[in-house]
């Protein structure tokens, strides 16, 4: 993926077993959903992961997110356009968005929305408005098979790539938009 990070949804079960450590720190985003709640075990697990290097994204974080908790933990919150007001946004950029933590907006669908969250304070930016995503043929990895990772034996078989979004920075660029790259999710079968 020549530098660029993949966006990878994280259920519950994929977080305390640590199933995402099967995919490479330096090139994996792991996104805690909206629907984990962060309880002690799902905190330990992402500690965890920044531990061993794993960038955590909180995915359609909103005010008031039963999330908050997890703030410290996290690289990147992405924070839904869709599901915000604008008040909203701006105030979680400016209490979230610090020198640690990247605002993503996602959900964004319009110029003009790409206008308002760039104005909120946002550097990174998902949604149609920069690419439809590719629908594209995916299998899961058997589990199985999933062990012959974890203990790094060798087998044969093809390579899946799953593409959602994938955020991009427009910093310097004023108001013109960047398309968004694909997001990938890289598996065995």
């Amino acid at each position: 993926m020549h530098g660029q990070r993949a966006f990878n949804n994280c259920t519950r079960d994929l977080l305390l077993k640590d199933g995402i450590t099967l995919l490479p720190s330096s090139q994996t985003v792991v996104e805690v959903l909206e629907s984990i709640e962060p309880d002690d075990l799902v905190i330990a697990a992402c500690e965890r992961l920044n531990i061993a290097g794993y960038s955590i994204a909180l995915d359609d974080y909103v005010a008031s997110d039963s999330r908050e908790s997890m703030v410290p933990l996290a690289d990147i919150i992405k924070v839904d356009f869709e599901r915000t007001t604008p008040k909203e946004r701006t105030q979680l950029v400016k209490k979230q968005g610090g020198l640690r933590c990247r605002m993503l907006a996602e959900k964004v669908e319009m110029l003009e929305q790409f206008q308002a969250v760039q104005h909120a304070g946002f550097v990174y930016f998902q949604g149609y408005f920069f690419r439809r995503p590719e629908v594209m043929k995916t299998r899961e990895i058997p589990a199985n098979r999933v062990n012959y990772l974890r203990t790094g034996t060798r087998f044969r078989g093809r390579i899946w790539i799953s593409t959602r979004w994938r955020a991009r920075s427009t910093r310097g660029v004023g108001a013109v938009p960047v398309p968004a790259l694909p997001e990938l999710a890289v598996g065995c079968v």
